[in-house]
């Protein structure tokens, strides 16, 4: 490697061997060192940035996408690999990029950005949002996207590694998800059966009886129960995306795809609102479209998330119960299952992760009365032990 001083750069000459006719091949690269570098720092620069080109020719790499900004990597990456996601995941990558990225790192040349640039990205973009404080969660979804996007830049070997490797990711907030009690669970079914919509009614039951996420129990069809197994089949969800409109499309992950056992209560109140649903469509031959959907709109089509909130909360203030989110109801069943003596592998199969740990850490609300019983527990055995 030879480097020649021409004026305010340098000129790098790389060589890289002989082609099969015995031709000498050279690469000449051209360095802008720093104006604030002393000659000494500008020479040492430009003698590591020819050590890390020569590296990168001799392993096969190319020089082809080294002046490539972030925003045409962000327009390759869209086109190219966004195709491989979430129609949703998409979505929001994309807000994330114009409204997050794009201002800051858009015209960085993409092999420049360095771990100290995201942390003074992260520092400016708390400063300067609207309200005075970022929430570190949200920082936390805009970090893990940018790693996610500079995470296929370098699978692609357009940089050497990913930098936000080198940032610790903005800890996020786990905020604390009421779930029902026991005595609060029993008050809600004592009551429910008098509420005037069965779809409602059958909803609740549907989401308490499997813990099932709010776009799962929208995209369910008649298809998926099985009676006689006692079973519900997840494979699809409903999602609304902004702009767009409600899409559906496969669960969240691979684990989100299972069967779900069910009591034989619900089986009972499936048949019952099945019934219920057949004279519905009777009566609505003109605008009801059937796409075999369980819980629908007036016309047929899948009911929205914003619907199925809505509906929660009415039957939870009819029945005179604190309310709970349907993320809440999906707590309550995990911590239900527990407290009652399943075991964390089978309550994460049931509710579609891959691990019990997040069961637990997670979704595992206290129940009091378990409380209870563990603190007579350990009364009893220190009272046999120091009587």
């Amino acid at each position: 490697m030879n480097i020649t001083k021409r004026g305010n750069s340098y000129q790098i000459e790389i060589a890289l061997g002989f082609d099969s006719n015995g031709k000498r091949q050279r690469q000449f690269i051209t360095y802008n060192p720093d104006p604030s570098m002393t000659p000494k720092q500008a020479k040492q620069a430009a003698y590591n940035y020819g050590i890390e080109v020569e590296n990168k020719l001799k392993r096969g790499g190319s020089m082809k996408y080294d002046s490539i900004t972030f925003n045409q990597f962000a327009e390759m990456y869209f086109t190219e690999h966004a195709p491989t996601l979430k129609e949703y995941t998409v979505k929001q990558y994309k807000d994330i990029y114009e409204r997050r990225f794009k201002p800051y790192f858009g015209n960085m040349k993409l092999k420049n950005i360095s771990a100290l640039d995201i942390r003074q990205w992260l520092t400016k973009m708390a400063r300067s949002d609207r309200s005075g404080t970022l929430k570190e969660n949200s920082k936390g979804v805009y970090f893990r996207t940018l790693s996610s996007m500079l995470g296929v830049a370098f699978r692609w070997e357009l940089i050497d590694e990913n930098p936000c490797s080198r940032v610790r990711t903005p800890r996020s907030k786990h905020s604390t998800v009421k779930a029902l009690q026991q005595s609060e669970f029993d008050k809600l079914f004592s009551k429910i059966d008098s509420y005037p919509d069965p779809r409602a009614v059958l909803l609740i039951y549907l989401l308490t009886a499997t813990g099932i996420r709010e776009g799962e129990a929208a995209g369910l069809k008649w298809q998926d129960i099985d009676y006689e197994n006692r079973t519900i089949r997840i494979e699809r969800e409903a999602v609304y995306i902004p702009k767009i409109g409600l899409r559906i499309t496969s669960p969240k992950s691979a684990n989100s795809i299972r069967e779900v056992c069910i009591p034989e209560l619900l089986c009972d109140k499936l048949k019952a609102y099945k019934a219920i649903q057949d004279k519905d469509i009777a009566d609505r031959s003109g605008i009801y479209k059937d796409e075999g959907y369980i819980i629908t709109q007036f016309n047929g089509s899948p009911v929205h998330a914003s619907t199925i909130r809505e509906w929660t909360k009415k039957v939870f203030d009819f029945c005179e119960v604190p309310y709970v989110t349907v993320h809440g109801l999906r707590h309550t069943y995990a911590s239900l299952l527990i407290a009652n003596g399943v075991d964390p592998r089978t309550t994460a199969d049931q509710l579609g992760h891959s691990t019990p740990s997040l069961c637990l850490n997670v979704y595992a609300n206290p129940q009091n009365a378990a409380k209870r019983k563990a603190g007579d527990l350990i009364g009893n055995i220190m009272g046999g032990k120091y009587q």
